[in-house]
């Protein structure tokens, strides 16, 4: 009765902790390995490492081999976990209609952006990455 009781319990806390997860919840997709798309806050997220975050509003995403392109336009005011970016010049400008773009590449672990449609552009062709379904 004892055996029983234990393997209960253990797959209770089990199901517990896998709710609790964040890869786990229904509000996430899952783009690579740690990374995740957040549906509800509209955001990127590494929720192992914190190496990458691309705040809201992502607007599509693609992944090309080992590299996770982001369209993206700012959502003011920015949460407070994203302070450190500074999107001022961008909102006064002209542009400030237009979309941004992030890059992260998961071979080399680096976060580009965010960039604007013609350095978006340019970084693509030097790379030779193929135009994104956005």
């Amino acid at each position: 009765m004892k055996i029983l009781f234990h393997i209960g319990l253990a797959i209770v806390v089990s199901i517990i902790l896998m709710c609790c997860s964040p890869s786990y919840s229904t509000d996430n997709i899952r783009i690579a390995d740690d990374i995740i798309y957040n549906k509800e806050r509209k955001d990127i997220l590494d929720y192992k490492g914190g190496r990458y975050e691309i705040p809201p509003e992502v607007v599509g995403y693609c992944k090309i081999n080992d590299i996770i392109l982001v369209k993206w336009k700012p959502k003011f005011p920015l949460d407070a976990i994203y302070d450190k970016y500074d999107y001022t010049a961008w909102l006064y400008s002209q542009d400030s209609l237009s979309f941004l773009y992030w890059s992260i590449d998961l071979k080399e672990e680096k976060q580009i952006g965010p960039m604007d449609s013609n350095a978006f552009d340019q970084f693509c062709c030097s790379r030779r990455i193929p135009p994104c379904p956005f």
